[in-house]
């Protein structure tokens, strides 16, 4: 169904059925990402959870950086038929997996009934344990402060910076600057789902991720250059690879009803979804209240980061 509706893009008529369209792709897509994550904890031993997440996580932060890159070099070839190359990867990856990973017969599994009006209802149980809370508020924050400082990025190349760049120069050099967050997310989970494994805490590597990324704010506040924002990109990709890996271990440490681990999951990216969605109109707000300025962008995002450090500290059940 995702894949279907990426190549229906290209031939909607409106704006209005371009967001009707678009909403219902992500809304599959997030069906099918959720019982992926959920595979995580079925299959893998609780000891190898650290190195798991690391290897997904990796996974899925090159895509969201690899897909962005492809997107560009497509369009400049082939303009909106590239759509179409995307959809036809995304339902070949998805079959590939239901194909070659399959699941072990649920046959024999005990299940209660599904009962719709308890059925909604469980997914606020999650949010009812008191740790689990807490790691979602501090992902919540995280991702709040990540969208504040990605969401106009093309327009500080043009407007923040100095010198500005042109249009056509600030169009070519945003998804550089992005891409410049590779390698540092690269050895962010490369070595912190190993580490965390091994030293058999969570809470350090979170506390630790958050700084690394709320400090790189700082850097184009100091100094507002394009080579500014490309160290703020390196500093901010090396605090997100930690992160992303070991809040997702996290995560599933802190499964309160770990045979229902792929509603808490999902709980659980709702958090980050929803930090992605409340940062960009955040940001919004600050750079209208400071009259078109968008300096004030980059302390906002630092203090909601930094809370997001705090914010782990109450948990007890992980160390």
């Amino acid at each position: 169904m995702g894949a279907a509706l990426v190549a229906l893009l290209p031939v909607v008529p409106t704006v209005a059925v371009l967001v009707i369209v678009w909403s219902l792709a992500q809304l599959v897509v997030s069906i099918a990402q959720g019982p992926l994550l959920a595979t995580v904890v079925d299959r893998v031993p609780e000891n190898r959870i650290g190195v798991a997440s690391a290897v997904t996580g990796l996974v899925a932060y090159f895509g969201s950086i690899g897909g962005s890159l492809l997107a560009g070099s497509l369009f400049a070839a082939i303009g909106l038929a590239s759509y179409f190359p995307v959809a036809i990867v995304l339902l070949l990856m998805t079959v590939s997996f239901v194909l070659f990973a399959r699941d072990r017969s649920s046959g024999a599994l005990a299940v209660e009934p599904l009962r719709v009006r308890t059925f909604f209802g469980t997914y606020v149980r999650a949010l009812a344990d008191r740790d689990y809370r807490w790691a979602w508020i501090a992902k919540m924050l995280l991702y709040i402060g990540y969208g504040i400082v990605t969401v106009y990025g093309l327009y500080m190349l043009q407007s923040y910076v100095t010198p500005a760049l042109s249009v056509t120069q600030a169009a070519q050099t945003a998804p550089l600057v992005q891409f410049a967050s590779l390698p540092g997310a690269l050895i962010g989970m490369l070595f912190s789902g190993r580490w965390s494994d091994k030293v058999g805490r969570r809470k350090p590597f979170v506390i630790a991720a958050s700084i690394i990324m709320a400090v790189s704010f700082l850097i184009p506040l100091a100094w507002p250059t394009v080579a500014a924002m490309f160290a703020a990109s390196i500093v901010s990709g090396l605090g997100m690879g930690v992160f992303i890996v070991v809040d997702q271990a996290l995560f599933i440490d802190l499964l309160p009803h770990r045979e229902s681990a792929g509603r808490d999951l999902g709980v659980s990216t709702v958090g980050g979804n929803l930090g992605l969605a409340i940062g960009p109109a955040l940001a919004g707000m600050v750079v209208v209240v400071s009259g078109g300025d968008y300096g004030p962008v980059w302390p906002v995002a630092f203090v909601v980061v930094l809370i997001a450090a705090f914010a782990v500290l109450p948990i007890k059940r992980v160390r």
